[in-house]
């Protein structure tokens, strides 16, 4: 019987260990994603990358029409 209470305190702190280191993961999860967040809202926001190649592919299609009508 005390076998089995030894492990049941050896595994319930094992547990416990991995259940801080867990909470600590998630922590730096969540902190890593509100920077990410930030630098592209200070970029311009989320979309500016798809935003500026959008207007790249209209600016070349636009030059490449000025160019066929010489």
């Amino acid at each position: 019987m005390d076998k089995l209470m030894d492990e049941s305190k050896k595994y319930t702190g094992l547990i416990e260990v991995e259940t801080k280191r867990v909470n600590y993961l998630d922590a730096k999860i969540r902190d890593s994603n509100s920077k990410e967040l930030d630098s592209k809202r200070r970029m311009g926001g989320y979309m500016a990358g798809w935003k500026k190649h959008i207007t790249t592919q209209i600016h070349i299609q636009q030059n490449e029409n000025k160019l066929q009508k010489v």
